[in-house]
This record gives C-alpha cells, structure tokens and sequence, in this order.
C-alpha cells in the first residue's frame, strides 16, 4: 500500500512534468506512437518505474528511518514507514485532482455539448449543441491548484500525525517522527506548486 501510494504521487509529477511543463523533449519521449523515437521512450519508461518503485521509496523509508533516530523509540522502521504513508493518500489524491483541473475548467463546454447531443445526431436536448462555452476562470487555475496541493498537504499532515498518535503515546515523539515524512511531501508539493504557479 505504501508503495501504491508513493506511485500515485510519483505518476502524477511525472504527468504533470510531462503534459504541463515546458519540455517538449519529455512530451516526445511519451509519445511513441507518434515520435516513434523507441530508445526515447524506454528511457523514459525506465526512469519512471525507477522512481516510482526504488528512488521514492528508498527515500521515504530514509525518512521513517530518521524519523526511528531522532525519536529515539524502537518502533520498527517498517511501521513508522507505513504510518508515515497514511500522510500521502490525501496529498497524492489533491495532486491528481490539481493536475484534472485545467482539463475541466477549460473543456467543460464540451461535456455540456454531449449531454445536448449525447448521439451526435445534430440534436440540441437542452440549446447547449451548438453554443461556444469560454474556459472557466482560466486566470485563476494555477491559484485553485496552488490551493488544492496545499489543502492536501495540510490533510496528509493531520492524517500522519494521528497514525503517529497511534504509534507513540507521547505526542513530541509523534510530532519528531513526522518531521521527515512532512518534508519529503512538502518537496513534492513544492515540486507540483513550481510546475502550475511558475
């Protein structure tokens, strides 16, 4: 589970770095079918899996090995990792829902479209087939963005400090041993937050 989640978070930079950012290079490499660059996009595919299966990984169960030391308890690193995991179920979820944003608040004129012709059959159920809808709010995407990653974040503290409240029955304890896992989601979101905002 803990490794799903920290894939979650992982796929969502890399296809936020990949449709969002301003790489092309990237965007090619992701698009075999039509680059047809082959060795390209087995690099790509290969530094994906490579960071979501053993670097992230390997460093959030660095985190929750800090987090064992600067405790000082002898709660298993394992259970402090699976603890401190709890905290990126909601960050990875905002994340994704963050990157879905511009896709709706700039197309949601078209769904509006298939529900007037749902069969394409030059119906107009509701006046809305042949209308233009503008991009909703396009200015103010990045600020929701911004606003729904931070949101996350703060759920996924709270999330991991109960789970840490669970571990240990001193609260400075659980308040240590989220330190590092705060840290690396924190590098996340800023990671996403310089993607969307600039």
């Amino acid at each position: 589970e803990m490794v799903n989640v920290i894939m979650m978070l992982v796929v969502a930079i890399a296809f936020s770095i990949t449709m969002l950012g301003p790489w092309g290079f990237i965007r090619n490499a992701a698009n075999v079918s039509e680059s047809g660059n082959i060795l390209a996009f087995l690099t790509y595919v290969g530094l994906l899996w490579g960071a979501a299966l053993v670097v992230f990984p390997g460093l959030f169960l660095t985190c929750a090995r800090i987090s064992k030391t600067v405790t000082g308890n002898r709660v298993p690193t394992k259970m402090l990792a699976l603890a401190a995991a709890s905290m990126l179920i909601p960050t990875g979820i905002f994340a994704w829902i963050a990157f879905s944003l511009p896709s709706v608040m700039i197309n949601y004129g078209y769904i509006l479209t298939v529900l007037s012709d749902p069969l394409g059959l030059d119906w107009t159920l509701f006046g809305l087939a042949t209308r233009h809808f503008p991009a909703l709010a396009p200015d103010w995407i990045p600020i929701i963005q911004g606003g729904l990653l931070l949101t996350g974040l703060f759920f996924g503290i709270r999330r991991g400090f109960r789970a840490m409240r669970e571990l240990f029955a001193d609260s400075r304890q659980a308040v240590l041993a989220m330190l590092a896992p705060t840290i690396f989601a924190w590098s996340l979101v800023v990671l996403l937050l310089r993607l969307y905002m600039g």
